[in-house]
């Protein structure tokens, strides 16, 4: 869903950056993501690109913990390659 809704500033092609940074963010009880966060951020547009994509995200399946529903941190490494 991020590979197609993460849209990168022209800007940023121009200038050429690459690499790869990582999203993190908690999948709440009801399958919402919660408190994105970038880490290892590339370029401040691009972080901001991924940010907008995922407050926009569809609702995950919540996770589970010896068969309870619970809270869970997900880390998706983005890798941004010309």
């Amino acid at each position: 869903w991020l590979d197609r809704n993460i849209i990168y500033p022209p800007l940023v092609i121009q200038q050429k950056v690459k690499g790869t940074t990582y999203l993190t963010f908690l999948v709440d009880k009801e399958g919402s993501v919660i408190e994105p966060e970038i880490e290892e951020a590339l370029h401040p547009m691009i972080s901001a690109a991924i940010m907008r994509a995922a407050r926009q995200m569809p609702k995950w399946e919540p996770g589970k913990m010896n068969g309870q529903v619970s809270i869970v941190r997900v880390t998706i490494p983005i890798e941004y390659h010309l």
